[in-house]
């Protein structure tokens, strides 16, 4: 009876493995160490310059000769010793490909898999493994100074092929003597080669073998970005999807699905990798660094959260996963530094020691924290966990600036279970002066989210009705899920975003499902409920259902303080308590000081990177007489002279004490003063600069140059100046005051670290006998202080401290039975800094 051959070759292949059991791509061993993290010696692994462009034409090569028509095809093609030094430096001249008839008719349809094992198989060659028992000599696995004639390498594609039956197998053979590589195609189930006739050995693990293309090229890129980074004296380089798509492809495809940065660091005495004669030496290390994550079970090991460290010679890189596998961190030679919520609070004493007095007091308390993205929120977020919090929940308030990657490696290494993140990015438009905004992809991010994200892009809301809308969905996320827990619910915020609406919606008798479809949890009060709540809660009043879980809320900002204080007047009350921090002595004196001081040095650093001085400027300060403010007048009257300083306040009495120009409205102030202003530093909490007025400043100003600058938060402060250039960039015959005007945007960049510090708006008028004029929107027209460092910590930690000592004192009384009056309710005023209230 005649024997099947097919399955004869089948076992004879399985039969025969490697005599050295296979672990990574690579060839070498990756070897779990006592501490957990995993260690592979690269060093003897060689980089071949150019394989992949070489596998490229080599590939195309056979598929030419395939389409000339069914015959045996071979190939030969010539080893260019500048394209690819290594092979030539093996001793080859040339490579040759064959394959029968009956392997080479289909290979026409299986091109991309063609090139992917032609791939495998010339990667197989790099390793000490497999190109070992080629090249001996090469690896310098001689011994005795004997020779062997080497065994031809076995790569049995067809069994992890979809169809066995017709899939092929590649033998690789060295010939000596005639310097050459032939590479055998053969169909599996028609074979006529007699493997038991030819020594041989048989490549494993296939199905676990993956490779990225034009991996020099790769490396060569990635290098040429940390030598400029180096140059800069910067000691980090962030590559990103766009550039390097093969390259986050594979990485994705591997395991590390969400992946979304690679961040290189590196020590700063490593700034040698500049040195002309350690230009290859760095560039090998990089080229064997990305061989190391081809492999797949080096990108599962990473996958998992372990640290993998990869030597070669003297060098050493440390590779892991972090921000929730959307960051691969690659470190040379020494691992990077890692920052928890402890160094943050550590570094604030004041707060510290509040918290320490006070642990366990928030215990089964879910607080919803609205705040900055700063290092003292992450020292206040540390000391609500240690006072005892089951959850937090925080929505940043985002402004211009960027985020310290630290901040991110340290929040998001934390636990989902206790903490969620959120926060908005905004979507510039180069049709609009005004942006929208986004739910953030940095943080905590989930499907869930999708709709109301979708409704943000939809509704392409300003920041103020943005960040209500958002932060209210997931406020009112988290009351659901407090109810459900039987909890209490904390509200801490810093600009009145929320408790204000709260409130209202409360004593205007607003039901449950009128206020979760305000805020997106549902469509309409009578629509299908996805909201998580019982339908009978739906027609419940919302004071009702949050009063057994809602204790109040907590206020940073005096903008929050006035939204809360404007409710509190029109209704008589508010529903819930809400304990404010913005007017207490420390912050009226010293933060105050220390406000107008963070925001002066923005707008300075700005006029300096454009090669302009403050003493030049004559500035319009709008709210002067406020807490901040009034440290502005003083301060810039001390600068550039009392003459050079105007003021607009409804509290002010006609003459500042420094001797500027203060009034009550900007009628009142002489129109040759307000033409002769260029830069206007906004304090006050509402937009009084209106259409007709700048105008007017446009057209008949005597400055080319227009600086607006914030300092509240409230982000309103020039509202009707972004109107309306929004409607004039986006009319279609844009005019002013009947004369046509063209309007161009562009962005301002600091030229040390490219940080977006605004945009500058041109009027060019067709009407040239009036001169053009240029607005500089410093910071997006946010609060110019949060573009840079905002107020000091030595400060900002007092504060911090009142925040948290409130905040506990609410819960305090909340819990007694004899909770705090429900009215706006001011430290230093009706209440101390624990909440007590204050004798009359």
């Amino acid at each position: 009876m005649k024997k099947d051959v097919s399955s004869v070759l089948q076992k004879l292949i399985k039969e025969q493995p490697a005599t050295k059991h296979y672990l990574t791509s690579l060839g070498v061993p990756l070897v779990k160490q006592d501490d957990g993290h995993f260690l592979i010696d690269v060093t003897d692994v060689k980089v071949f310059a150019g394989l992949s462009t070489f596998v490229r034409l080599l590939t195309n090569d056979v598929i030419e000769q395939c389409s000339f028509g069914t015959a045996d095809i071979m190939v030969r093609r010539k080893i260019d010793a500048h394209l690819t030094p290594e092979l030539a430096g093996l001793g080859l001249d040339w490579v040759m490909v064959y394959a029968r008839t009956d392997a080479a008719e289909n290979l026409l349809w299986y091109h991309k898999r063609l090139g992917h094992h032609m791939n495998i198989v010339f990667s197989a060659i790099q390793t000490e493994q497999w190109g070992g028992l080629l090249f001996g000599e090469f690896f310098g696995e001689v011994k005795n100074g004997k020779t062997h004639t080497p065994p031809a390498l076995l790569f049995p594609f067809h069994l992890h092929s979809e169809d066995m039956e017709n899939g092929h197998f590649f033998l690789l053979e060295y010939s000596k003597t005639g310097r050459f590589l032939r590479v055998t195609i053969e169909d599996a189930a028609a074979s006529r080669l007699q493997l038991k006739h030819i020594r041989h050995r048989v490549v494993d693990n296939l199905d676990r073998q993956s490779y990225l293309p034009d991996i020099q090229r790769i490396a060569e890129q990635i290098h040429q970005g940390i030598l400029r980074e180096c140059q800069n004296f910067r000691a980090e380089y962030k590559e990103t999807p766009r550039p390097q798509s093969d390259l986050f492809q594979h990485l994705r495809q591997g395991g590390i699905a969400e992946l979304s940065t690679i961040l290189f660091k590196w020590p700063t005495e490593d700034a040698d990798m500049l040195l002309p004669e350690l230009y290859n030496e760095y560039l090998t290390l990089l080229n064997k660094g990305l061989l190391l994550v081809e492999d797949p079970d080096v990108l599962a090991v990473l996958a998992a959260g372990h640290l993998v460290e990869m030597t070669a010679g003297s060098h050493r890189l440390f590779y892991d996963i972090s921000r929730r596998g959307a960051c691969l961190n690659i470190s040379f030679d020494e691992q990077r530094a890692l920052f928890v919520l402890d160094d943050y609070l550590e570094e604030m004493p004041s707060l510290r020691e509040s918290c320490s007095s006070r642990k366990g007091s928030l215990e089964n308390v879910r607080v919803f924290l609205i705040h900055h993205i700063t290092a003292e929120v992450l020292g206040l977020i540390k000391a609500f966990q240690e006072a005892g919090c089951d959850s937090i929940r925080t929505f940043f308030v985002k402004y211009a600036g960027i985020v310290p990657d630290e901040y991110l490696e340290t929040l998001l290494s934390l636990p989902e279970e206790t903490f969620c993140f959120y926060g908005l990015q905004e979507i510039a438009s180069r049709h609009s002066i005004r942006g929208s905004y986004l739910l953030s992809r940095q943080y905590s991010w989930t499907e869930e989210l999708e709709p109301l994200d979708q409704v943000l892009q939809e509704k392409q809301l300003d920041f103020l009705d943005s960040m209500r809308l958002a932060a209210g969905h997931l406020f009112f996320k988290e009351a659901i899920q407090c109810r459900k827990k039987r909890g209490t619910l904390l509200l801490v915020e810093d600009g009145g975003y929320l408790a204000p609406l709260i409130n209202r919606f409360c004593l205007e008798n607003r039901s449950v499902g009128e206020v979760f479809q305000y805020f997106r949890l549902l469509d309409s009060p009578e629509s299908n409920n996805r909201s998580g709540i019982p339908p009978e809660e739906i027609k419940t009043p919302l004071a009702e259902w949050l009063a057994g879980v809602f204790a109040g809320s907590v206020e940073h900002t005096r903008n929050g303080f006035d939204y809360n204080y404007e409710v509190m007047e029109e209704f008589g009350r508010l529903q819930f308590p809400v304990c404010s921090i913005a007017v207490s002595e420390l912050k009226r004196g010293p933060e105050a000081r220390e406000c107008s001081t963070s925001i002066m040095n923005a707008i300075e650093s700005i006029l300096h990177g454009l090669g302009l001085m403050l003493s030049q400027r004559r500035v319009l300060v709008l709210g002067s007489s406020g807490a901040i403010a009034s440290c502005t007048m003083t301060d810039l009257s001390h600068r550039i002279g009392p003459e050079n300083v105007y003021g607009v306040d409804i509290a002010a009495s006609g003459k500042h004490k420094n001797g500027c120009i203060e009034v009550k409205t900007l009628d009142e102030l002489p129109r040759e003063n307000l033409l002769d202003t260029d830069l206007v530093i906004g304090v006050i909490g509402k937009s009084i600069i209106k259409q007709d007025l700048l105008e007017d400043i446009v057209l008949h100003g005597r400055r080319q140059n227009l600086f607006f600058a914030s300092g509240s938060t409230k982000t309103v402060e020039f509202k009707d100046l972004e109107d309306w250039l929004h409607k004039l960039s986006t009319a279609d015959h844009p005019e002013i005051a009947g004369d046509p005007v063209r309007i161009t945007r562009v962005p301002v960049r600091d030229l040390q670290t490219g940080v977006l510090q605004g945009h500058r708006v041109s009027i060019a008028f067709e009407n040239t006998s009036i001169p053009a004029k240029n607005l500089y929107l410093l910071g997006g027209l946010t609060p110019i202080n949060f573009l840079y460092y905002g107020i000091p910590r030595e400060m900002i930690d007092g504060v911090m401290s009142q925040l948290l000592r409130v905040s506990i004192g609410l819960i305090n009384y909340y819990r007694s039975g004899h909770p705090l009056a429900a009215r706006l309710l001011a430290v230093d005023h009706e209440i101390n800094v624990d909440a007590d209230p204050l004798s009359a």
